[in-house]
C-alpha cells in the first residue's frame, strides 16, 4: 500500500516516487491503524490523536517532496 499511495502522488506532481516513499508510508500507517482499529471494536481518541499526527506528517513530507 506505502508503494501505491507514494505513485498516486507521483503521478500527480509529476515527481520520482522514490521521493515520495515517506509518505506513502506515513499515511498506509494512518489508515492501517483506522482499519486494525475498527475491524476490533471501535477507534479511540488516542488513536485518532495518532492517526492525525501521522497524516500531517505525511503531508508535511510530500510537500517537501514537490517542492524539491
Amino acid at each position: 500500500m506505502d508503494k501505491a499511495l507514494a505513485e498516486l502522488q507521483a503521478e500527480i506532481y509529476r515527481v520520482p516516487v522514490d521521493r515520495l516513499m515517506e509518505h506513502g508510508r506515513l499515511r498506509a500507517e494512518a489508515m492501517t491503524i483506522r482499519d486494525n482499529k475498527a475491524e476490533q471494536g471501535g477507534v479511540t481518541e488516542e488513536d485518532w490523536n495518532r492517526i492525525n499526527e501521522l497524516l500531517r506528517q505525511s503531508w508535511r513530507s510530500l510537500a517537501s517532496a514537490v517542492k524539491t
